[in-house]
């Protein structure tokens, strides 16, 4: 399921700069999932930054990652995925290359999404 979804999803995917953006909202998703997702856009797209975002219920969760193209040229997983989930009334973080986080509010959880370009264009050199 997860090859399918990351296929879908890049193909949407914005060029800033030197790196392609692709963000998405899933619904039923679970975090491990999310992970298994990220890690593969992230090996199979050096030039990628991700960000998805999955709620299952009340529960919100962001995963983020960066291809080692997208890192050399100043994306930072876990810088990105806490300010995202900050707009979405929740925090974490994690490593240059991949990341995790929880938000409270699910209701914003696209808004949030939307804020991922921006964030991204503030990161790079």
């Amino acid at each position: 399921m997860a090859a399918g979804k990351t296929d879908d999803i890049l193909s949407g995917a914005v060029t800033v700069g030197e790196v392609r953006v692709a963000t998405a909202l899933l619904n039923d998703v679970q975090p491990d999932e999310l992970r298994k997702m990220t890690d593969t856009v992230k090996a199979e797209n050096a030039d990628v930054v991700a960000v998805f975002a999955a709620v299952n219920g009340a529960k919100l969760t962001f995963c983020a990652c960066c291809g080692k193209d997208a890192i050399a040229h100043g994306a930072h997983a876990g810088n990105l995925v806490r300010e995202v989930a900050k707009l979405a009334g929740g925090n974490g973080g994690g490593k240059p290359d991949s990341a995790m986080a929880g938000g409270k509010e699910t209701d914003k959880a696209q808004t949030a999404l939307n804020a991922v370009i921006e964030l991204v264009k503030a990161q790079l050199k």
